[in-house]
């Protein structure tokens, strides 16, 4: 039998091979055998409504700001989609002790978008370029938190970010409520020949462009205004058909100069209505975050009526 002797100079050699074959086993895709495990979250911030509904049910992702105490951005912003909020319906971080601000925006991406002009980040409608006059798509059922108040009412003058402190001893936990930032306004078109080949447009002109990035308001100075245009859709009711166009725009405020404009399949403009006019005629809250119009059009002799058909009825036939 032969017997193999380790030698000084093996056993040098050993020592320095060694360590060369435990750092190449760290040289690879999965470094979580060689990296320490990134730290526990220690703040949790959960996510609900604010008087109304499941979460999910209406909140499809949310863009999280954080901001350290004097208001200075500390990135990244934090996008969590779908997956993310099923997992856990908030925002979960990890942060030294001390003062911060977050502001939450819910549902933006599809058609508005986070933008800084001239140096102040507003939400705004993401195909807006600008210009004096423009024709753009719908916009995005928007919501906006902390929504810190007793009463509906009072979200009209919200906090313009969410404030807490992390505690010397390193956990905090709360919750916030997400109010709509947009209105909702449902517009049913009844007495015109609907052809499923060339129906009619309803448009909303004058809408604000923006609005501040903390609260709900436009921005000190407001952009452009915008029209926004919706193609209609049938939708039957007792027999009926009507005409039915949905839209979801920032808050209306200020109606001056906004106006429902019909246009036939040919795009011929048939009737215009001033939209305060069209909300008082129909008895609705301009206040209310969904408002509901009737327009019948009777051989084109066009009045505003009350709309007093349950939603959720109607919603069974779009």
């Amino acid at each position: 039998m032969t017997t193999v002797k380790i030698t000084d100079i093996s056993l040098r050699l050993l020592c320095l091979i060694a360590p060369a074959f435990v750092v190449a086993g760290c040289i690879g895709e999965d470094l979580s055998g060689c990296l320490p495990p990134p730290p526990e979250p220690n703040v949790k911030i959960g996510f609900t409504l604010f008087d109304q509904g499941e979460f999910t049910d209406e909140i499809t992702s949310v863009i999280a700001v954080l901001f350290d105490g004097q208001g200075t951005y500390i990135p990244p912003a934090r996008r969590l989609d779908e997956a993310a909020l099923d997992r856990y319906t908030g925002v979960e971080l990890t942060l030294d002790p001390g003062d911060y601000r977050m502001v939450f925006w819910a549902n933006v991406g599809d058609n508005t978008e986070i933008r800084v002009v001239d140096g102040t980040p507003l939400m705004i409608y993401k195909s807006f370029d600008g210009t004096e006059q423009q024709v753009i798509g719908n916009g995005d059922p928007v919501w906006y938190a902390p929504a810190v108040a007793a009463t509906r009412a009072e979200v009209a003058r919200p906090l313009q970010y969410y404030e807490f402190t992390v505690p010397a001893s390193g956990n905090y936990t709360d919750q916030v409520a997400f109010i709509e930032t947009h209105n909702s306004i449902n517009i049913y078109l009844g007495g015109l020949p609907l052809d499923a080949d060339l129906m009619p447009t309803v448009e909303i002109t004058n809408l604000t462009s923006a609005l501040t990035f903390f609260g709900m308001q436009p921005p000190d100075n407001p952009l452009p205004t915008v029209t926004s245009a919706i193609q209609t859709i049938t939708v039957q009711r007792d027999g009926v058909s009507y005409a039915f166009a949905a839209f979801d725009i920032f808050p209306l405020g200020d109606m001056t100069g906004m106006y429902i404009v019909i246009r036939d399949g040919a795009g011929n403009e048939i009737y215009r209505i001033p939209l305060a006019d069209a909300i008082k005629q129909s008895g609705a809250d301009p206040g209310a975050h969904e408002i509901n119009q009737l327009l019948n059009f009777g051989d084109l002799n066009v009045t505003v009526k009350i709309w007093d058909w349950d939603d959720n009825d109607l919603g069974k036939d779009i």
